[in-house]
């Protein structure tokens, strides 16, 4: 399964990363509801039925501008932390916003805090997992080289 998904392509595998975050940031952002009205019941779903899925549509698109989904998982490291707490940060500043405007003294800032905790530790946790489960290290003997050059012949030694 590994070698399959590695082998598509780069824009399926960032399609892929999308609608797993589409359909995780309003788990994450009705969970962030649940735990601050302390109640998991229907109740929810009907005072703030679209906000969830608000989230999830303001968060993509600044995910892609932010370079979330350019970034190639088997090479990210702690420099993607920066983008994604900038990515996150955003998104929930513009979703309190329309909340505010949407239900004006129904949501207080706490909500919008542990979405916020919760979406950041959930993107920096799926990248990184990500990148644990497709890295591959292989070090069967192998000598590790730079080649510096663009030439003919550091191809013929990168193949």
């Amino acid at each position: 399964m590994k070698n399959v998904f590695l082998n598509l392509p780069r824009k399926q595998k960032q399609l892929i990363a999308a609608s797993v975050d589409f359909f995780c940031i309003p788990v994450i952002f009705f969970t962030s509801l649940a735990i601050h009205f302390d109640s998991l019941n229907a109740d929810l779903l009907t005072r703030f039925g679209w906000l969830p899925l608000a989230a999830a549509l303001l968060a993509i698109p600044i995910f892609v501008r932010l370079g979330l989904y350019r970034a190639v998982i088997r090479y990210i490291d702690q420099i993607i932390i920066r983008a994604v707490v900038l990515s996150v940060t955003t998104s929930t500043v513009l979703l309190g916003a329309l909340a505010v405007l949407a239900f004006p003294g129904q949501l207080t800032v706490a909500p919008l805090l542990i979405y916020w905790l919760m979406s950041i530790v959930y993107v920096l946790a799926s990248r990184f997992t990500a990148r644990g489960f497709f890295h591959q290290r292989k070090r069967h003997n192998i000598t590790r080289v730079a080649i510096y050059g663009a030439g003919e012949a550091g191809s013929h030694l990168a193949n």
